[in-house]
């Protein structure tokens, strides 16, 4: 699966054409939101759009000379900036969303950078699985609103996990969302509560459609 790796804050405005992505598909919002509502799109329109996303998203608005892989060399990793202007640097704090108790990135930012880290994954239970020293575990996942889902797991919007974790005043220098689909609830709810400066880098997994092979539901 390819990655859309977002270094600086101003790639932010990538998330505002996802958004219109978003909207033009007419993604159902209350049921599994990477599933297109596609009897209601014309046919040309998601080569169209698609087509435009690639073109918009390959434009280089900030170059980053330096860039390291934290993490594994499959899907679990992800490539960082690591310019002295972008690189994060103590105090920093890392939220990860998706993980399968696959903590190889983690791991790895805590090693470098030293920053408080919480990972969220609400589809697995924790049973016998090993949660490294450093990384603070919710099981939980990311939407746009406080709610169960139809498998029974909790998920929260990001506005909210800030406020319960005692997060509105911190910056958030890694954001990582690899959760199959829900990121088109989350990232609209992203852009219309939380400011765009509290957020420094986003780490995105691209979802164009319904991921097979990993169940009924993302993550």
């Amino acid at each position: 699966m390819s990655k859309l790796r977002l270094f600086p804050i101003f790639g932010l405005v990538t998330c505002v054409f996802v958004v219109i992505l978003f909207t033009h598909f007419k993604v159902g919002i209350q049921g599994y939101v990477s599933k297109f509502q596609q009897e209601k799109v014309d046919k040309a329109a998601p080569k169209t759009i698609y087509r435009d996303y690639l073109r918009y998203v390959k434009r280089i608005d900030s170059r980053c000379r330096k860039k390291q892989r934290f993490g594994g060399a499959d899907d679990s990793g992800y490539d960082v900036c690591i310019d002295s202007v972008y690189r994060p640097h103590k105090p920093c704090l890392l939220y990860s969303f998706g993980s399968k108790f696959v903590f190889g990135f983690e791991n790895d930012i805590i090693k470098n950078f030293g920053c408080e880290t919480h990972t969220f994954d609400p589809s697995q239970p924790i049973g016998d699985h090993h949660i490294p020293e450093g990384i603070n575990f919710h099981l939980i996942g990311l939407s746009d609103a406080d709610y169960k889902n139809y498998l029974g797991w909790p998920m929260s919007s990001l506005s909210s996990l800030r406020r319960k974790l005692n997060h509105t005043s911190k910056y958030i220098d890694l954001l990582k969302l690899d959760i199959e689909g829900y990121e088109w609830q989350a990232i609209p709810q992203i852009l219309s509560t939380v400011p765009v400066q509290y957020i420094k880098k986003i780490l995105i997994e691209k979802i164009l459609g319904r991921k097979r092979g990993d169940g009924d539901d993302g993550y």
